[in-house]
């Protein structure tokens, strides 16, 4: 084990180049390891190893709904592209500012000329409170059209108020369900992240991992709409695609399952988020245009299963910055 002698008076203590390397060895292996005991502990039925999902973070934000005072998508690539069903509000939450959905309403974004929804990797990340009595099927994100085959996303909660996020595979409408271990309670914040790719979904919860659930096979499919291709190859089989609408606060273009309750800071990603800026969504309960994803944040158990004292590393262009017992507490 190594020491360390930081003078706490001292924001940036100057370390070796050598002991700088170690330091970083070290904190990777430990962020490794408690990313695998999060999947083991959390998903034992699903899927086990954490190098299973995709670790390219050179993506790029590709949604972003704020809800300042507008429904525009704030990342650049939809802007006001955009029709209201009904008449949703906007109102102040811990967030800032969050939408207000009664049952019966929906922001339908149209992403029909978007080539950046033409993908088979990507992130969904949502806040979102169900009010009193929002019981059965309600989907907070939803692009679902059954009938001419493009099954995107359909996220929220199912009959029995158990977070999840289905998805399909080939035109064949093989649906995949990601359950968490999570039932919604009324009137209570959630932050929750969909990553989905060809072959693995994962469903996060308030910075935990809750469920998995493993596209590889057809076998694992939870429900076939129609009839496989001919001598078909599962592995050339495709993930589907928004048609034209991603619907923010109701399943599909009928409007079915509306959300009743609130929902803020959504965005999308054309990459999977890192357990690291998950983790740092969730506990520094900002918005994602002001979240420090450099910071490693570890609960106080994860703090008291290490060697004392705990030690940060702050990785920048500018180096590192160092500081003793500095993690994060939940």
């Amino acid at each position: 084990m190594m020491n360390f002698n930081l003078d706490l008076k001292d924001p940036s203590p100057i370390v070796d180049s050598v002991t700088l390397s170690s330091i970083d060895k070290k904190l990777d292996m430990i962020l490794s390891r408690l990313d695998k005991i999060a999947i083991n502990n959390n998903a034992p039925n699903q899927i086990q190893d954490v190098n299973a999902a995709p670790n390219d973070v050179s993506g790029n934000l590709i949604g972003w709904w704020k809800f300042n005072n507008s429904f525009n998508d704030s990342s650049g690539v939809i802007g006001d592209n955009y029709k209201l069903y009904g008449e949703p509000k906007i109102e102040d939450c811990f967030l800032g500012k969050c939408a207000v959905f009664n049952g019966d309403e929906s922001i339908d974004v149209d992403v029909s000329n978007k080539s950046q929804y033409q993908l088979d990797l990507y992130t969904v990340s949502i806040w979102f409170l169900a009010a009193d009595g929002a019981n059965g099927w309600r989907t907070a994100v939803g692009s679902w059209e059954h009938d001419v085959g493009h099954c995107w996303i359909h996220l929220g909660f199912d009959d029995k108020n158990t977070i999840q996020n289905q998805t399909m595979v080939s035109s064949g409408q093989c649906q995949f369900d990601c359950d968490s271990n999570v039932t919604v309670e009324s009137d209570k914040w959630y932050h929750v992240v969909a990553l989905v790719s060809r072959n693995l979904q994962q469903i996060w919860i308030n910075g935990t991992l809750a469920g998995a659930k493993d596209m590889s096979s057809v076998d694992y499919a939870d429900d076939i709409h129609r009839d496989l291709p001919s001598n078909y190859t599962w592995s050339e089989q495709k993930l589907h695609t928004p048609l034209q609408y991603i619907h923010i606060g109701s399943k599909n273009d009928e409007h079915h399952n509306p959300w009743c309750g609130k929902i803020a800071d959504l965005s999308i990603w054309n990459r999977w988020l890192t357990p690291d800026e998950i983790r740092a969504m969730y506990n520094q309960k900002i918005s994602v245009d002001q979240i420090a994803a450099g910071t490693h944040i570890l609960t106080q158990e994860d703090a008291e299963s290490m060697p004392q004292p705990v030690i940060a590393v702050n990785r920048s262009s500018k180096g590192f910055h160092i500081a003793r017992q500095s993690f994060w507490y939940r």
